[in-house]
């Protein structure tokens, strides 16, 4: 096709490559648009989308061997921590409170996090200084668990903050759930990032932060489910979208309205009846509720089919 005008530009070297959107509105990165003049450095695995057409971002091998070691985290269900491509156990970690400290450093994926706020939550009954020792020894043991050497730290630290290096990250499964749920709705990235999302955030720490995040991201994964559910023009990907919507909560109404409408017009009443009958059981033990109108009229459209 013949392209009238520039509408993106690209900057940087091997090492680094920058996008400049020329047009406003016509060009995405993740599902974010960029407006006229933005710019945004690609990340390896970015989804970049210039009008109809759409492209993914990949390093070259040659490129990815100059990087620095990188960390990768899955805090989505089973915890995981690699460092240089090794999964460091979880009995190796000195306490839990490393463990946390570190997901909670990588919430912000390499962007800073202030000092004062940060030791509060995690020694609220000590003074500042006992509170910032107790930081050090974490972070010290942090290292030490990794096997970081000198000139390769993990953290960047002010008087007033601290934040993970973004030399050295990689991926993390719940910073890209977070991503997705802030940027505009894309399928493809919606459909990427809830597939990252195998359970609750950081299972088994109560701290309020923790807390506050699974929450949100259960609601994030919940709100991409049923976005991908609607959108789909598909009978068979839009049951298996609202069954999964189901799977994080087996309480939902709305999931269960798309479910059984995708199974009633594949013709499957008796499949929609005994998931009518699951529902019900759920909504009387969690909520002690019966279904609504919405969800008796499907039932009625179900023994409709025989």
């Amino acid at each position: 096709p013949t392209i009238s005008r520039c509408h993106l530009l690209f900057h940087g070297s091997a090492q680094e490559l920058e996008v400049e959107a020329e047009s406003p509105n016509l060009t995405e990165v993740n599902g974010e648009p960029l407006a006229a003049g933005q710019r945004r450095t690609l990340q390896d695995n970015d989804l970049l989308q210039l009008g109809g057409l759409l492209f993914r971002y990949r390093e070259s091998a040659q490129e990815s061997c100059r990087n620095h070691p990188k960390l990768n985290m899955r805090c989505l269900g089973d915890l995981l921590v690699e460092w240089e491509g090794r999964a460091v156990p979880l009995d190796a970690w000195p306490s839990r409170k490393c463990l946390h400290l570190l997901a909670r450093l990588a919430l912000d994926w390499g962007k800073p996090i202030g000092l004062e706020g940060l030791v509060e939550e995690f020694w609220p009954d000590h003074d500042g200084q006992r509170g910032k020792k107790n930081l050090n020894w974490t972070m010290s043991s942090i290292r030490k668990c990794l096997g970081i050497g000198p000139g390769s730290d993990l953290f960047l630290r002010t008087t007033n903050t601290l934040q993970l290096n973004p030399d050295v990250l990689g991926e993390h499964d719940a910073y890209r759930l977070q991503q997705a749920m802030q940027a505009k709705f894309d399928r493809t990235a919606a459909a990427v990032a809830l597939g990252l999302y195998r359970g609750n955030y950081l299972e088994g720490c109560y701290d309020e932060w923790a807390v506050r995040t699974r929450e949100q991201l259960h609601l994030g994964a919940l709100q991409l489910c049923r976005l991908l559910a609607e959108a789909s023009q598909d009978g068979e990907e839009r049951l298996a979208l609202a069954r999964r919507g189901l799977e994080l909560d087996g309480s939902c109404q709305e999931f269960a309205l798309l479910a059984m409408r995708a199974l009633i017009s594949l013709a499957r009443g008796e499949e929609a009846l005994k998931l009518f009958e699951q529902v019900r059981k759920n909504l009387l033990k969690d909520l002690d509720v019966e279904p609504s109108i919405d969800l008796l009229r499907e039932r009625q459209r179900a023994l409709a089919l025989g």
